[in-house]
């Protein structure tokens, strides 16, 4: 009896150990086979020009031209490389494409039932945003579309991405108030590259205002992120943006303070944002050393300088959040005035927001003698509350003020 058992364990055993085998084999011939007519495919990747142009204007709906395509195999992925890709007519190209190289993972393409990119390789970029009348940019030469960008073969490609590169980027805004040219640095490429379960990040760009007297500031973001964008709860982010000075007024809707609108408003700033668990910190130090204004005959200096830290956090800004200022510090017509450890509170109601804030201490007579400074420059203030503010002479200090304001 114990024999018998034993011997159909035995065969069990055996049974089991072949078709394991015979699993590992076979899976064995169909990735040769996989491999063997993936390699045939992308060798001859140069016949299928024309489809992908045909694919591309469909998707687009522009005209697409390909100079060159070529493809090639990297261990179990294949690579594909295209030269002078054209968007829009050959005459009058919307984007240029001087060299494009992408690598395509087959096993998380597999996974993620689309194809999934690990390494992007763009060198040589030529484009021109546009502005539209509501606010809208668009790429200049290529048809307006009411169809969205579909962002899901970016969102698949993130968590899986080994490297991105961008060298020589050539982007022209053309804005409604004003152009730039913004351009990659010859030695310092764009580049998110992979550090473990980290993806590093470093995009330095140059930005030169087309009105400006060939002046070219610096913008750099840089840091780093962990997990997947699609997945709130697995992704972590921890970025820097430096800006050395940016006309903020340029990328502003219009600011009106009664027939009075925001002119000019030159910015140096540092953000830093951390993001996890739903959650995320929004910290950084703005200056700026000129605030101006203007009617319909000047332009009129509101402001000498200013200069600001702040924190800001939530978990949803459309549900509202919290900011706090350790210290701002304005200047005007040589009067200083300073606000230290501001507390603002923004919540969403139905239609609007509400705004809460509290002052631990706010010095009267600095406050009025800066109000008076401000409004030689610029009428802001009533001339019945003028002439009364005019007449006082306050001192001392206001505690815990507490202010409320709904728009």
């Amino acid at each position: 009896m114990v024999r018998q058992y034993t011997e159909r364990a035995l065969r069990l055993q055996r049974a089991v150990i072949r078709g394991l085998m015979f699993i590992v084999f076979s899976g064995l011939v169909l990735v040769a086979f996989y491999v063997s007519i993936g390699r045939i495919a992308v060798s001859a990747a140069e016949y299928y020009k024309e489809n992908l142009s045909a694919f591309l204007e469909a998707s687009l709906n522009s005209e697409v031209s390909i100079g060159r395509l070529q493809g090639s195999w990297r261990h179990f992925d294949p690579a594909i490389s295209v030269d002078h890709l054209i968007l829009g007519s050959v005459s009058e190209p919307a984007v240029v494409l001087d060299h494009v190289s992408i690598r395509i993972s087959s096993f998380f393409s597999l996974f993620e039932a689309n194809p999934v990119l690990t390494e992007i390789a763009i060198d040589g970029a030529r484009l021109t945003l546009v502005e539209e009348d509501d606010g809208a940019r668009r790429v200049l030469g290529l048809p307006s579309s009411d169809k969205p960008f579909d962002f899901q073969l970016i969102l698949d490609s993130t968590p899986h991405l080994e490297e991105v590169t961008v060298k020589n980027l050539e982007l022209r805004l053309l804005g409604r108030k004003s152009s730039y040219q913004i351009s990659s640095e010859e030695d310092f490429p764009l580049k998110i590259i992979r550090d473990g379960d980290t993806r590093t990040v470093s995009l330095p760009l140059l930005v030169e205002k087309v009105s400006s007297a060939g002046e070219v500031e610096r913008i750099h973001l840089m840091g780093g992120y962990e997990g997947d964008l699609r997945i709130a709860e697995n992704f972590e982010a921890n970025l820097y943006l430096n800006v050395s000075q940016i006309s903020v007024t340029d990328f502003l809707p219009e600011i009106r303070i009664r027939q009075y609108q925001l002119a000019s408003a030159d910015i140096q700033a540092e953000f830093w944002l951390e993001y996890a668990h739903h959650e995320f910190r929004l910290s950084g130090v703005l200056n700026s050393d000129e605030i101006k204004f203007a009617d319909e005959s000047r332009q009129l200096k509101i402001l000498d300088h200013i200069d600001t830290r702040f924190v800001m956090f939530s978990s949803s800004v459309d549900e509202g959040f919290q900011v706090f200022f350790p210290d701002i510090n304005m200047e005007v017509e040589n009067e200083s005035f300073s606000l230290l450890d501001l507390n603002l509170v923004v919540e969403k109601t139905r239609d609007s927001y509400v705004v809460g804030g509290n002052i631990p201490t706010l010095d009267l007579f600095k406050l009025h003698s800066s109000l008076l400074a401000m409004n030689k420059q610029i009428d802001l203030i009533p001339e019945r509350a003028l002439t009364a503010l005019s007449a006082a002479n306050p001192r001392g200090r206001l505690e815990a003020t507490t202010f409320y304001a709904d728009f």
